[in-house]
């Protein structure tokens, strides 16, 4: 697979200072801040995900960096955070945060193979369990998720579901005024953009039950409009 072009910076090396152990076997996917790579280590031939962006891309190199710091010291069976990460001193290098590799896909996907679109109750119970595990880990650390949903969950090896994507996760007691997240999964302190702390989580968990359960998240309408005024 080719690497990330169509915008400003190009990733013409994915792996940067992770060369000498990991080669790039191909793209994964590609989100608004960073591309995603799979990537094998040489000596043992595992497969993990490479997130990278281009340092040179000032708002995905400061998101990206930001994650992994807030990250790199959280460890949970249910959390997919950084096994690695490397920041070149040169500023024409790629930023990479090496995580490990999530081959069932995302719990959207999964759901979408189902009829219905809607699990079982002993289904949706199993996997809500998992994400409260990995909730509670996030909030004993401190830090809020503010972006629970269905492709946000990632489905291990091992068939459990690890909470990914940290980019709008914050500290507590930094969270201020903001609309962060998935409009869909938003509580009401988030979409009126006021002070907000852990419940804010809670609420998006209430949200994703709901969507495991009936195939569709609560607040749908027939007519697309605006979730959030401008």
């Amino acid at each position: 697979a080719s690497r990330l072009g169509a915008g400003k910076w190009a990733l013409s090396d994915a792996s940067g200072e992770l060369e000498a152990d990991y080669e790039t076997l191909g793209v994964l996917g590609r989100g608004n801040f960073s591309e995603i790579n799979l990537m094998r280590h040489r000596r043992t031939h595992e497969l993990y995900a490479l997130k990278t962006c281009a340092k040179l891309d000032a708002p995905s190199y400061s998101h990206l960096r930001a994650e992994a710091r807030m990250m790199s010291d959280v460890r949970d069976p249910f959390l997919c955070t950084p096994l690695r990460i490397s920041d070149p001193p040169s500023r024409a290098a790629n930023f990479s945060i090496l995580l490990p590799l999530c081959p069932g896909g995302d719990l959207l996907q999964l759901l979408r193979r189902q009829p219905n679109c809607a699990l079982s109750e002993a289904d949706a119970r199993s996997y809500g369990a998992m994400v409260v595990c990995g909730l509670r880990a996030l909030h004993a650390a401190g830090l809020v998720y503010r972006d629970l949903k269905p492709d946000n969950l990632l489905i291990q090896p091992n068939g459990y579901v690890a909470l990914a994507d940290f980019g709008f996760t914050a500290r507590a007691e930094s969270c201020g005024r903001c609309r962060q997240g998935t409009a869909v999964y938003l509580a009401p302190e988030l979409l009126r953009k006021a002070a907000h702390g852990a419940p804010v989580d809670w609420w998006a968990f209430g949200i994703l039950i709901f969507e495991m359960l009936v195939g569709q998240p609560p607040f749908c309408a027939d007519e697309c409009v605006p979730a959030t005024p401008r």
